[in-house]
């Protein structure tokens, strides 16, 4: 009956402790792979960031190329109005991926200025929407020194855009005017984004966004942010990023929306379900040993006992049976004494 109390007893205290260890750890645990996850998926939106900052530091680059020359200044002044038909041609535009070039006067007005189709390879219309950031007071005309590059909302979509003093060669001269390029976020331009970050990519832009609550949520959410990133699980075996795009105004003008596969979670999930699973297993078995541990010790000392207990036992009967000889004894030999007197 003892035994079986202690057994039960120790039986239970085990598996409270095994419980709590399980859950706790898997909590803990679980918590630190899921954090790591965020910090990956955070990664991955920078590489993101970067890439298209990268391709935005190569528009700029080219349009510098584009207006520190000598011809360029002279036909700003001018003097060379060959040089639109010798240079600004839809081949040379094309094969950049440039969908927008102009140069502006430093009064503010146009000098020149064409949209291309790369698709189509051939001029396409002004772009629409281009006139809200070509203000009096726009920090891309008015400018008046070194270049400026960022992203601008039109009617088709988000384009990259770069500007740039106009200038001679050697940027001796005072400037002229600026000069404007622009490249357009496209399917193509996305495209080269998934290979160089090799991630799942999507551009979502503010008409498609009003149109989802849930996109409103997030857009709403990271338009402020410091970093502009957002997170979010959408189903045990993804996970959604968000980044936003703003324009030269800083003005939340679209997102970009990458999805990843869980490999860090569903790692981290299998690696703590192992490490569990040996440990309760090593657990059960020094359990299993104790218990059996303190059973023989426990058996031992009741046999001990029962030992002593039959000595003891023992010794009573034979003092008694020894007594009881005694006493007869002296009963005969008081008989005795009797008879003879």
């Amino acid at each position: 009956m003892i035994k079986s109390k202690l057994f039960i007893m120790i039986t239970t205290i085990w598996i409270i402790f095994l419980l709590i260890t399980y859950f706790g750890s898997k909590a803990f645990l679980l918590s630190s792979f899921l954090q790591l996850e965020q910090r990956h998926a955070d990664d991955r939106l920078s590489q993101v960031d970067q890439a298209l900052t990268q391709m935005t530091d190569a528009l700029s680059t080219f349009t510098a190329n584009w207006s520190h020359w000598n011809e360029l200044y002279y036909y700003m002044q001018g003097k060379k109005p060959e040089f639109v038909p010798n240079h600004l041609n839809t081949t040379a535009f094309n094969n950049a991926h440039i969908n927008f070039i102009s140069y502006w006067g430093n009064n503010g007005k146009p000098v020149f200025g064409t949209a291309v189709d790369t698709h189509s390879q051939s001029i396409s219309s002004f772009p629409k929407g281009l006139e809200h950031y070509l203000t009096l007071n726009s920090q891309l005309l008015h400018r008046k020194s070194g270049a400026m590059q960022g992203y601008i909302l039109l009617d088709r979509g988000i384009m990259l855009i770069a500007s740039n003093m106009i200038t001679d060669d050697k940027t001796i001269q005072p400037p002229l005017g600026v000069s404007l390029f622009g490249r357009d976020l496209n399917p193509s331009l996305l495209n080269k984004l998934k290979e160089t970050t090799n991630v799942k990519l999507a551009l979502l832009l503010p008409q498609h966004i009003k149109q989802s609550n849930d996109f409103t949520e997030v857009y709403k959410g990271i338009a402020h942010s410091p970093s502009g990133h957002f997170t979010r699980v959408v189903n045990y075996h993804h996970l959604q990023g968000y980044t936003v795009i703003k324009d030269i105004n800083q003005l939340p003008i679209g997102m970009l929306q990458i999805t990843l596969p869980r490999n860090i979670y569903h790692n981290g999930l299998e690696t703590i379900n192992d490490f569990l699973i040996g440990f309760i297993c090593l657990t059960m078995a020094a359990t299993f040993l104790i218990l059996k541990l303190i059973h023989a010790m426990i058996e031992r000392r009741l046999e001990t006992v029962d030992h002593q207990m039959t000595l003891i036992s023992l010794r009573h009967a034979t003092h008694t049976n020894s007594r009881k000889r005694n006493g007869k004894r002296r009963k005969n030999d008081a008989g005795i004494l009797g008879r003879k007197e």
